[in-house]
């Protein structure tokens, strides 16, 4: 709990402008490529914006991470109803308590119960939600990077 108290000083919690979507994109991008190492990415930048700006921050509510010392942005969660759709963070913003403070956030959004997929490689990501109380659902590929992946449940207790 500590370190979550401390991220908070170093990060500020907005929601989603549509000003800040090149910023998030490209820390997206940096994130998913180092949690996915070498794999074959369907999308370029401008699809991944047109994916933030016309599909996602319409349908979901996007609350993002500045960092106060730079005033970059640090990470960005994605959720509606119990659909936590995206959660990603600069790899020099990962560790700190972040995370954690964007999942709950989400958590204390949701109906009581959330769901996720990651990708089966992304073994920290794997190890997080499972340390927040989520539980494997099942095994598949469901996602455009035909990589597999894994359903993930959390239920309020």
């Amino acid at each position: 709990m500590e370190n979550e108290i401390a991220s908070l000083k170093d990060f500020d919690i907005v929601n989603y402008d549509h000003g800040l979507s090149e910023q998030i994109v490209d820390m997206w991008m940096k994130s998913k490529r180092k949690a996915l190492g070498d794999y074959n990415e369907p999308h370029d930048k401008s699809g991944f914006l047109e994916f933030l700006t016309n599909r996602l921050s319409k349908s979901h509510t996007i609350k993002v991470a500045i960092a106060k010392q730079t005033g970059g942005v640090a990470g960005f969660v994605a959720y509606k109803d119990e659909d936590l759709d995206q959660l990603y963070l600069d790899p020099s913003a990962q560790g700190q308590g972040l995370g954690t403070i964007l999942l709950e956030i989400a958590k204390q959004a949701s109906p009581g119960h959330l769901l996720c997929y990651t990708f089966q490689k992304n073994l920290p990501a794997q190890k997080f939600y499972e340390k927040h109380g989520f539980k494997l659902v099942k095994f598949g590929t469901v996602n455009e990077e035909n990589l597999p992946d894994i359903l993930y449940e959390w239920r309020k207790v």
